[in-house]
């Protein structure tokens, strides 16, 4: 694991504040939104494909996909017409965490972290991982 990573799920003052953890199947044609989550929204496709709408960027997921929505997002989710989806769904919230000592520090495998804190990017689509032991 990430040692900045480590120390800082270790650290006695940051808490993580858990709203909702679920496996949600959709029907194909499926729609829902706009809608918000005030806490950080961590999306993986177990099954299936469906699609996020940020105003007018279009996400595009399929099974392994994993998409992280920040705060306050505004966005519409939805199912193909001829195929639903399996997701397991987590919206978490980090307290007390020191942000503004974080930028650059993360390094490219945390760098969401800083996207966080920053409210710099809407979301973030990560990749799927290959060949990690």
């Amino acid at each position: 694991m990430n040692p900045l990573l480590t120390s800082l799920l270790e650290a006695p003052d940051i808490q993580f504040t858990i709203d909702n953890v679920a496996v949600r199947t959709f029907p194909p044609a499926f729609t829902f939104g706009p809608h918000a989550h005030r806490f950080i929204e961590l999306d993986y496709i177990e099954e299936g494909s469906c699609g996020m709408l940020f105003g007018t960027e279009l996400v595009r997921l399929g099974a392994g996909d994993c998409l992280l929505i920040y705060p306050d997002v505004s966005h519409y989710f939805f199912t193909r017409a001829r195929t639903g989806c399996t997701i397991v769904q987590l919206e978490f919230a980090v307290e007390n965490f020191p942000w503004p000592a974080l930028p650059g520090q993360s390094g490219p495998s945390l760098s969401f972290l800083d996207e966080v804190g920053s409210h710099a990017q809407p979301f973030r689509k990560l990749q799927p991982a290959t060949g990690v032991s």
